[in-house]
């Protein structure tokens, strides 16, 4: 066919493949090094459909087969004898339409179909090749997951559409300072106002006792600086909690194989300059629900024996319920507590957004000083469209807290199930009764694996899950949760934490399921482990 042309032999003085027979203005005229997919134009495809019966695709190059001969005739056979990176490889010259037989890729938008090799220098070979439709970049070495699964929500949630929703006229329209003295300004106040109350009341609270802050951190941070005698901590808390008591005089709470804290062992730590007790209602490493009612009860029993005894020392009990907070009840009145932290960012809001409850009679020590906002007690505008979206998203969470927590169980069920059954030396930790643990949480060990590497074959797969080994950057630092609970290190090594949420269906579980599976076995054959092994 003439006007096609071929590509020779590298030019000599510009290194880049001659393409002969091929007009000065042509779009075929020249094939460099960048490795462009060139598109032939519409007045070829008409003509090559007017002389061929049809059109194949071998080896990504299109060819045609003539109505009298069984023989290939390469259409756009421009054979590059140079690329940058040294290797021969073919230009690939694409006729749009020019074969309906072909099947489009909805997920790639590529067009698929079995046919044979034609290369010269290749055998006959049945292969699925891939015409590009458009101008992409060089495949990726690794083939796109089938599914892209997350179950990391213990570390992150997708804002829920109603939060994205009531922030969204905050960020424009009603962008006004809540501070300032204008009617649009007082508006934005007034809606500010409104959201806090609406924070309190999921809270059981008093809207005057809500102090936002820009985090759980920063509200762990305000309970801490609360006081100023010794801080009593459990050994599982958040790091935001321990480096903050580790600032000032404190001591540890043991917590049992569990996860779990024994308020006998709060009661035993008490010392008579203990000022704060610090126990987050639930883990987010192994999901352990903490006995806060009782242990409130032990606090509430000490204040009271102070008070008999007429020492003026006050004692305090602060709870993080960030991670609680959709599963748990966070009513202040039920968990006893005169401190409660809770972030947005955990119940499907905006993150950087958190609150603090103090309750009556608790006074706060400012950290960021400036302008007097919250009550002088948080310096810096309010971020007016974070805590609207935070205020629906509570909101949201403590209303679908039931259902969820039921089909979240469910779920999390289900897929131990599976492993414990794939893998009976895996080990599962936390607490073993459902009341005392998250419903969406699944902490699994696999002795003798590494959990770092387990965690990129998986995203491989498409699923992206935590560690619960929390190896810190080039440190083997086994996570302090695991040590504190006395979890051997090989085993603590080999742990991934698994967070199921409200996006996560029951597909999802199998898909990761199969994924986990298949990457677990495929590492202990790497590791010469055997099927079975004792932890």
């Amino acid at each position: 066919m003439r006007g096609l042309g071929t590509c020779a032999a590298p030019n000599p003085k510009r290194g880049e493949p001659v393409c002969r027979g091929v007009g000065k203005n042509s779009p075929l005229r020249r094939v460099g090094e960048s490795r462009i997919l060139i598109p032939a134009l519409a007045g070829l495809a008409q003509l090559v459909a007017r002389h061929l019966a049809k059109v194949e695709v071998a080896g990504s190059i299109p060819v045609a087969r003539s109505m009298h001969s069984s023989e290939p005739v390469h259409i756009g056979s421009f054979h590059m004898a140079r690329w940058p990176s040294g290797k021969a490889e073919a230009c690939k010259a694409f006729i749009p339409g020019s074969n309906p037989g072909l099947a489009s890729n909805a997920r790639t938008g590529h067009l698929q179909r079995q046919v044979p090799f034609s290369f010269k220098h290749r055998p006959q070979e049945a292969v699925t090749t891939q015409t590009p439709t458009h101008f992409s970049p060089a495949p990726s070495t690794h083939p796109a997951p089938r599914r892209d699964v997350y179950l990391d929500f213990a570390a992150a949630t997708p804002m829920a559409p109603e939060a994205v929703a009531a922030m969204l006229p905050y960020l424009s329209e009603r962008f006004q300072n809540p501070s300032a003295p204008y009617a649009g300004a007082r508006a934005v106040g007034a809606d500010l106002e409104d959201a806090r109350a609406r924070l309190a009341h999921v809270l059981g609270a008093r809207p005057a006792n809500v102090t936002l802050t820009a985090g759980a951190t920063e509200a762990n941070n305000l309970a801490i600086a609360a006081v100023s005698g010794q801080v009593l901590v459990a050994a599982t808390e958040h790091q935001s909690v321990l480096e903050a008591a580790a600032a000032r005089d404190h001591a540890t709470i043991p917590v049992g194989p569990d996860g779990r804290v024994d308020p006998a062992d709060v009661a035993r730590a008490i010392g008579p300059a203990t000022e704060l007790v610090s126990v987050s209602l639930a883990n987010g490493e192994v999901g352990a629900i903490q006995p806060i009612r009782k242990i409130a009860a032990v606090v509430a029993a000490e204040r009271a024996r102070r008070l008999a005894g007429r020492e003026g020392r006050p004692i305090l009990l602060h709870t993080d319920a960030s991670q609680a907070a959709g599963y748990c009840s966070v009513n202040v009145s039920s968990l006893g507590a005169d401190l409660v932290t809770v972030s947005a960012a955990k119940v499907y809001g905006p993150k950087q957004v958190g609150l603090l409850y103090a309750a009556d009679g608790v006074r706060l020590h400012p950290l960021v000083r400036g302008g007097g906002q919250e009550g002088g007690v948080r310096s810096g505008t309010q971020n007016v469209a974070g805590v609207m979206a935070f205020a629906c998203a509570l909101e949201l969470a403590e209303r679908l807290r039931p259902r969820e927590c039921r089909r979240l169980a469910t779920l999390r069920d289900a897929l131990q199930a599976r492993l414990v059954r794939e893998f009976p030396w895996c080990v599962v930790a936390g607490p073993r009764k459902a009341a005392n643990r998250l419903p969406g949480l699944l902490h699994v060990s696999f002795p003798g694996l590494e959990a770092r590497r387990l965690v990129i074959l998986l995203e491989r797969e498409g699923v992206s899950v935590g560690t619960g080994s929390a190896c810190a950057a080039s440190k083997m630092r086994v996570s302090h949760v695991l040590s504190a609970m006395g979890v051997p290190e090989r085993v603590a090594a080999g742990s991934l934490r698994i967070t199921l949420g409200r996006p996560t269906t029951e597909g999802d579980v199998d898909y990761a399921a199969d994924a986990i599976c298949r990457v677990v076995r495929a590492e202990a054959a790497r590791m010469g482990l055997g099927e079975v092994r004792d932890a």
